[in-house]
């Protein structure tokens, strides 16, 4: 049994859609870079928000060990800070897993006195 040409170019594009949905379906996008406002994702509560990349891997310890006094404790003694789904941000930095945002707006969309200025969890701001 012979295929016409025909009968082969609509295979290959036949194909060729399947590829396309493929790609299409999973590819994630791409993660905001340095100098990109995003939204801070929603998460169960707060994203601690380090203001070292030293403080943000503590905090992140004891948030994973279930510690909430801990993650605290760790808030207050390093001068980090919370982040909750809704508030703008401005990408400062990126490091392995980690970016440095500065805090825009709240989860209300109103300016923020000061500036905050820490690292943060990439899943947070993707």
């Amino acid at each position: 049994m012979t295929i016409s040409r025909f009968g082969r170019l609509i295979l290959y594009a036949l194909a060729a859609s399947v590829v396309i949905l493929y790609l299409a379906r999973n590819s994630e996008p791409a993660a905001p870079g340095i100098g990109e406002t995003t939204t801070v994702h929603t998460a169960n509560g707060y994203w601690p928000c380090g203001s070292t990349t030293e403080a943000l891997d503590e905090m992140e310890k004891w948030r994973a060990l279930g510690d909430s006094q801990e993650v605290a404790r760790v808030l207050l003694r390093t001068g980090s800070g919370r982040l909750v789904g809704g508030m703008k941000v401005k990408i400062l930095d990126t490091g392995f897993e980690k970016r440095k945002v500065r805090a825009l707006t709240n989860a209300n969309g109103k300016a923020l006195p000061g500036d905050l200025e820490c690292w943060v969890t990439s899943d947070a701001v993707r």
